[in-house]
């Protein structure tokens, strides 16, 4: 993915989470909210926000590696912490509300 594309992506992840973060602070205040739609809706902020937060790490990666086989190497360990926090968060929402 380009440049454009992980602006892109920052930018709609931002949009994105309006929606979740507003389902989840309805159901913080009042409860009201079905535990399904809860678990979901938690879940797809999870993701967002560590998919949101992705292009500013990546940017702060190419600010400080300078070499660019190991800017490569710092990209891909950071994807795959990313995929190692939503598993681990993912986990902990499913033992939560299970």
């Amino acid at each position: 993915m380009g440049e454009a594309g992980w602006w892109v992506l920052q930018r709609a992840t931002g949009i994105l989470l309006v929606l979740p973060v507003g389902v989840h602070l309805f159901a913080q205040a009042t409860g009201a909210v079905d535990l399904t739609v809860r678990f979901v809706s938690d879940l797809a902020l999870l993701v967002l926000v560590v998919l949101h937060s992705l292009p500013g790490l990546r940017t702060m990666v190419h600010d400080y590696v300078p070499d660019s086989r190991l800017r490569v190497w710092a990209e891909r360990l950071l994807l795959l912490g990313g995929a190692a926090l939503v598993g681990y968060g993912a986990w902990g929402l499913w033992k939560f509300f299970a």
